[in-house]
């Protein structure tokens, strides 16, 4: 046995030698590469909470990507902000999305409204918990509210040109143009949402049309009435995403978020599924009901 471990003067200055280089480079590997080929910093979105650049993730990162990575990325990607004119009132989420505010702070406004509370100037949104002075100046600009409805003042008296009472869901421009107060441009703009619509369900619907004169609305509201069972209801498990999205009450953001779902999940059992899945608030609920269902 001591054959094997005697060694001559050459072989042991050898071994020295080969000990004293290994030890030279695993030094050099430790303490001068990272200083010679220092990697950039990489980054991505809060929302991964890692510092892995979306654009460039790869398996050398040696950083696990979380499951829901692409689709925490697409939303980031949808998420950018393109200011808009807009009014607060009755505003759809995925528009407030559009607008930069967070879920929380989505939230906050719809309970607000479920508590009967309304936009009536500007700066009542700025009055918002969770909204702060920066994010209030940055949407001012775009904010517009329609002057709220006045009553009449008792010297004066409205008198229309017919005392017939309107249905609006049947009514034509030249039926619409007989109540004093509806000229030709407010008949068409009245037709053509209500295309829009689908119908009516109830005449205080008037208000949301873009242009029209809400003091105006106003006088003419008591001489027409609406049958809601004219609706022509549309399935929002087959309805198309143009079909979706060109309806008032739906946005784009919230009928591909539907579309989506949709194909991932299959049909929705009720139209409550869109609430419980956060695509849509419990007021939107309430009038998308009169114009979809899901059979």
């Amino acid at each position: 046995m001591k054959s094997f471990f005697n060694y001559n003067n050459s072989q042991k200055n050898g071994t020295i030698l080969l000990l004293v280089l290994l030890i030279i480079v695993l030094l050099f590997r430790v303490f001068i590469v990272p200083f010679l080929f220092k990697s950039k910093p990489i980054e991505l979105p809060k929302e991964l909470n890692c510092k892995v650049n979306s654009n460039k993730y790869t398996k050398q990162n040696k950083v696990e990507a979380p499951a829901n990575y692409e689709a925490l990325i697409s939303d980031i990607k949808t998420s950018k902000t393109e200011l808009f004119f807009f009014n607060p009132n009755n505003l759809a989420e995925g528009k407030w999305v559009e607008l930069g505010l967070s879920k929380k702070q989505i939230k906050i406004i719809f309970n607000f409204e479920s508590k009967g509370g309304s936009f009536r100037k500007k700066e009542d949104l700025s009055k918002i918990y969770g909204i702060s002075k920066e994010e209030f100046s940055r949407l001012e600009p775009y904010i517009l509210i329609p002057s709220a409805p006045q009553a009449f003042a008792e010297n004066k008296t409205y008198t229309p040109k017919s005392t017939a009472i309107i249905e609006l869901n049947s009514a034509d421009s030249v039926t619409l143009t007989a109540t004093k107060g509806i000229g030709g441009y407010t008949a068409r703009k009245i037709i053509k949402y209500r295309n829009k619509l689908g119908g009516f369900y109830k005449k205080e619907q008037l208000f949301e049309i873009w242009g029209l004169d809400s003091n105006l609305t106003m006088q003419f509201l008591p001489y027409i009435s609406v049958n809601s069972s004219t609706i022509k209801k549309k399935n929002i498990n087959t309805a198309i995403y143009d079909s979706l999205a060109k309806h008032p009450y739906i946005d784009k953001y919230t009928a591909s978020k539907i579309v989506k779902i949709r194909k991932v999940s299959g049909s929705f059992s009720s139209l409550k599924k869109l609430v419980d899945l956060g695509i849509i608030s419990e007021s939107d609920l309430v009038r998308i009901g009169y114009y979809f269902d899901v059979k």
